[in-house]
């Protein structure tokens, strides 16, 4: 995870309901990008993911779902798209 962290900025703090509200308001220069989350902690947000190169996706899948696709492609970890 450590690489895909690295994407984006880094945070270090506790998950809480406030924090990722806003993170993913749309205002906030974090919002777009994804969240890396490991051991209770926000590590870091904003960041990019590798996206699924399967031709077999849904043609209604978006830029996230197919995110999500390639990060479980690459890397063994609870992958989580929230649309």
């Amino acid at each position: 995870l450590r690489f895909y962290a690295e994407t984006g900025d880094m945070i270090n703090a506790e998950v809480s309901k406030r924090l990722l509200l806003s993170i993913f308001n749309k205002h906030s220069p974090l919002h777009d990008g994804a969240i890396i989350i490991y051991k209770g902690k926000i590590k870091a947000a904003r960041c990019v993911l590798p996206v699924s190169e399967n031709d077999h996706l849904p043609p209604h899948f978006g830029l996230r779902h197919r995110a999500a696709v390639g990060m479980s492609e690459n890397i063994d970890t609870l992958v989580m798209a929230i649309s």
